[in-house]
């Protein structure tokens, strides 16, 4: 089975932004596929 955890926030008169994690669900666990990092970053 795969998971998709893909939220997203929305700033009034300002834009949006989301992120996405996928995983894959193991029976002892949750294996993560995506690589990328999860920290938040200021642009």
């Amino acid at each position: 089975m795969f998971f998709a955890c893909e939220p997203k926030f929305i700033f009034p008169g300002k834009g949006a932004i989301g992120i996405e994690v996928d995983f894959i669900t193991r029976k002892e666990r949750l294996e993560r596929v995506t690589k990328t990092p999860m920290d938040l970053v200021q642009v």
